[in-house]
């Protein structure tokens, strides 16, 4: 009678332990599938902000002019908290280009101005090349397009 009770004891246990396990799986399983979501809305907010900035940055780095000079090898870079701003000034015509101020300006989607670089530009003699190399602690990513005029 003794194992008779035993039994039956061990298996009232056992059942117990199993509708403990279900429910602790259950309480897992909702926990990962919550943290799979959060994950994943993570990264799709993180592919379109870097979509926007990768579409920005390619308008960017196209050729364009500023007065006579071409301007091309456009880069932006932006790493902790300051961007990087390089280019060239390629003077293609047959006269100088005159020492002068100018300020670069950086586009937001709406055409405002999101941010400007004053910058120092010296003569530049005909079929020279001046390089621009310059920092902003600004994320020049997420600007649209940019302009140069003079100062």
């Amino acid at each position: 009678m003794k194992n008779k009770a035993r039994r039956l004891k061990n298996k009232k246990d056992y059942k117990e332990s199993n509708i403990d396990i279900k429910k602790n799986l259950k309480v897992i399983g909702k926990f990962i599938i919550i943290m799979l979501i959060i994950i994943a809305i993570f990264f799709i907010v993180e592919n379109i902000a870097g979509d926007k900035s990768e579409k920005h940055i390619k308008n960017i780095e196209k050729e364009r002019t500023f007065e006579n000079l071409t301007i091309k090898n456009i880069q932006i870079k932006y790493e902790e908290e300051n961007s990087y701003f390089k280019l060239e000034l390629l003077n293609e015509s047959d006269t100088d280009f005159a020492e002068r101020d100018i300020k670069i300006i950086f586009k937001n989607e709406d055409n405002t101005e999101f941010a400007n670089i004053r910058y120092h530009l010296n003569n530049i003699k005909q079929k020279d090349t001046f390089y621009i190399n310059t920092s902003i602690n600004k994320d020049l990513t997420q600007a649209k397009d940019f302009y140069i005029e003079n100062e």
